[in-house]
C-alpha cells in the first residue's frame, strides 16, 4: 500500500501542472490580442508623430520661404522708389515708401 501512495502523489502533481499547462491565467488567444493592439498602438503613434514632425518642418520651410520673398520684394520696392525719386515721381515714390514701412516698420531704410 505505501507504494500505491508514493505513486499516487506524483501522478496528482503531474495532473496538476498538466491542468495549469491546458487552463493558464491568461489564454494563448487573449495574449495575442494584446500584442497585436499594443503593437497597432505603437505603429499608429509612429505614423502620427511622424505626421506631425513633417507637418512642422513643411510649415517653418514655407515660413523662412515666405519671408525670403517679402523682403526680396520690399527691397525692390525700395529700389523702385529711390529709382521713381531721381525721375521725379514723388507721389509714387512716397506711396511705394509707405507700403515699404508698412509692410516691415522694423526696416532702417
Amino acid at each position: 500500500m505505501s507504494e500505491k501512495k508514493i505513486q499516487s502523489k506524483p501522478t496528482n502533481k503531474f495532473k496538476k501542472a498538466e491542468c495549469a499547462r491546458r487552463n493558464p491565467s491568461v489564454s494563448p488567444i487573449l495574449r495575442l490580442l494584446i500584442g497585436v493592439v499594443l503593437f497597432g498602438g505603437l505603429i499608429a503613434f509612429a505614423v502620427v508623430a511622424g505626421a506631425l514632425a513633417g507637418y512642422q518642418s513643411g510649415t517653418q520651410s514655407q515660413n523662412a520661404t515666405a519671408t525670403m520673398l517679402s523682403a526680396s520684394s520690399l527691397g525692390e520696392q525700395f529700389e523702385l522708389a529711390l529709382s521713381d525719386m531721381n525721375e521725379g515721381r514723388y507721389e509714387v515714390a512716397y506711396q511705394r515708401l509707405e507700403y515699404v514701412i508698412a509692410q516691415d516698420p522694423l526696416t532702417r531704410v
